[in-house]
């Protein structure tokens, strides 16, 4: 689990096939020698797992479905990406619960800027604006953001001069593709409201017991 607060910006040094895997060596000075054969880290908002580092790089091996759900099919050498390393029980717990399971990509629709800070618009398919909530939570690339606006095809987003400084969204352009995972706890209210929703439960606030809870899929 992750909480979408970027520790550091790393560089892809090279992306090479192996397989049925697509192997990312990752440039990363500031976290690399401290990383464990394993450990999760969050490439861009993607959880991916350390399969080897040294004192400067580590590498990540990426399935073909995280390909496809994901911005990194469109990375080249060089690319910057966000980096964040799972979150540590005990730890501070800032930004939001973050799984690192992306649901899609959106495109940079519109930047604009506001003096030091900046209104970034972005367009997504209807699954992903369905689970967008105004004022709610969204992690783009990987970076804990609020929610400001929603229509049915785009969404908004505020960034601040530290999360530009800090993270690739500093230098993001319009029309570049981005990764996008929505709020946890949105995604299992909507499966929950759509299977009452498939079982035509017509039941009213004053017929619900534990037991009907129970029946329907709560534990």
């Amino acid at each position: 689990m992750f909480t979408g607060l970027i520790e550091c910006i790393g560089k892809l040094v090279s992306i090479t096939p192996a397989d049925d895997v697509v192997r990312l060596k990752i440039e990363a000075p500031m976290i690399a020698s401290e990383l464990v054969l394993g450990q999760s880290v969050a490439v861009s908002g993607a959880c991916v797992t350390v399969t080897s580092h040294d004192n400067r790089s580590f590498t990540a091996d990426i399935m073909p479905e995280t390909q496809k759900r994901t911005k990194f099919r469109l990375l080249k050498t060089g690319s910057s990406v966000n980096l964040e390393r799972a979150l540590m029980a005990g730890g501070r717990f800032d930004g939001h619960i973050v799984s690192g399971h992306i649901d899609g990509t959106g495109a940079v629709a519109e930047i604009i800027s506001m003096g030091t800070t900046r209104i970034m618009r972005i367009e997504a398919e209807k699954d992903i604006i369905d689970m967008i909530v105004v004022k709610g939570s969204v992690t783009l690339d990987g970076v804990s953001l609020t929610v400001i606006d929603v229509t049915q095809n785009w969404f908004s987003v505020g960034l601040i001069p530290v999360t530009l400084a800090g993270c690739t969204l500093g230098t993001v352009r319009e029309g570049e593709i981005i990764n996008i995972e929505t709020d946890i706890l949105g995604k299992y209210v909507l499966k929950f409201m759509n299977y009452l929703k498939d079982e035509k439960i017509t039941t009213s606030s004053a017929d619900i017991t534990i037991e009907r809870l129970r029946e329907i899929g709560w534990s």
